[in-house]
């Protein structure tokens, strides 16, 4: 717990990362910006995302060959756009906060602190306790 500020701030260097967190901690990277209808409350949003820890470790994805690559593959698993309304679903809310206002067609990097993750009590057998997250994430579409 008390090492994750400094993992954070060590991440930001080692990738000379400029942008500065939102109050929460939350850094939102454009990658690239899009132009169409931007995320908002009660908008169904479809994304592609791939979700790592600081080591680069992927934990989840929703493309086939991110997960064949990174030895995460669930062959019983759709790999198709995460589709669900914004604030209706029980996603972390350091993702939430992120995708918000964001146009489709963008691509972010979302760094998220554990206070804004899984917190405390991590997440099954894949993410620790106290993991900061790494999301890059497509916004496909915006209904």
């Amino acid at each position: 717990k008390n090492k994750e500020p400094e993992m954070i701030a060590q991440y930001i260097s080692d990738n000379n990362i400029t942008t500065k967190p939102n109050a929460n901690g939350v850094y939102v990277i454009v990658d690239k910006k899009g132009n169409g209808t931007k995320v908002a409350p009660g908008k169904k949003v479809k994304m592609n995302y791939t979700g790592r820890l600081l080591d680069g470790t992927v934990f989840d994805t929703s493309v086939e060959t991110v997960a064949q690559e990174s030895g995460v593959f669930n062959p019983n698993r759709p790999y198709e756009p995460l589709s669900y309304t914004v604030g209706q679903m029980s996603l972390i809310k350091g993702w939430e906060e992120g995708v918000m206002g964001q146009p489709s067609g963008s691509k972010l990097t979302l760094i998220i602190p554990s206070s804004m993750g899984y917190g405390p009590q991590g997440a099954g057998n894949t993410i620790p306790p106290y993991s900061p997250l790494i999301f890059n994430i497509e916004i496909v579409e915006v209904i």
